[in-house]
């Protein structure tokens, strides 16, 4: 790419749950790219449930070849939250795979939600802090977003409720990020939605504002990654 010249893509299966179906096809759909010189590594968005150990096992094997990338949304550590989510697991469901995948070669990056209207401050915060003690290597953090079609955005429609303000959802980001480790890589701090399909929040389409502001609040409230679990700061 003009980016990187130099550099090498990663293979980023990302819509869905990518390793739903059964291992003989994800053999013939990822085998191509672990095998080529022209990618980097590959990126496999899914769920917890829809792994098993055949599964685990034959991707691990696949991750001493080049870098694999597991990625598990959880969205919120939260049981009440996950059934209203109509996720189809519960916390302890994702626990539980986080360690069968630990310690096999797979890096792990988890995707968290914000902004779920009955969630508070503080029960975001315990999923950030959940994540945080997870032998997980990265975490990508979204504003609830409201897509046309849904039906939380029918509900929405039907019956307004609270959303997080842009400041709000900055204020929670930086304490997240104050929970988990300085050693855990931070993919993402804000979704991304295609204009047309967003129904609200609106300031969710300025990606580049948020991210600014972020930087912007974080150095004048003295803050980094990893400040509420050590006093250390990094270099």
């Amino acid at each position: 790419c003009h980016k990187w010249p130099d550099g090498l893509p990663m293979a980023y299966f990302q819509a869905y749950s990518n390793t739903y179906a059964p291992l003989p096809i994800l053999k013939q759909v990822y085998g191509p790219f672990i095998s080529s010189p022209k990618v980097a590594g590959l990126a496999i968005a899914t769920r917890c449930d829809c792994l098993d150990e055949e599964k685990i096992a034959w991707l691990a094997s696949a991750a001493a070849v080049k870098p694999i990338w597991l990625e598990l949304g959880l969205q919120s550590i939260h049981d009440r939250t996950l059934s209203q989510m109509n996720r189809g697991h519960d916390a302890a469901a994702f626990s539980a795979m986080v360690g069968q995948l630990a310690g096999r070669g797979l890096a792990i990056c988890v995707h968290i939600i914000d902004g779920w209207p009955t969630e508070t401050d503080e029960m975001m915060l315990d999923t950030a802090r959940a994540v945080g003690a997870m032998p997980v290597q990265a975490i990508k953090i979204h504003m609830l977003q409201l897509l046309k079609g849904t039906r939380l955005a029918a509900e929405y429609q039907c019956q307004p409720f609270a959303l997080l303000s842009q400041d709000e959802y900055i204020d929670i980001v930086i304490r997240q990020l104050e929970l988990l480790p300085p050693t855990m890589a931070i993919g993402r701090l804000t979704g991304d939605a295609m204009s047309q399909q967003l129904l609200a929040p609106d300031w969710t389409r300025r990606k580049r504002a948020v991210l600014d502001d972020i930087d912007r609040k974080m150095a004048r409230y003295g803050s980094w990654q990893g400040k509420a679990i050590t006093s250390r700061r990094p270099l």
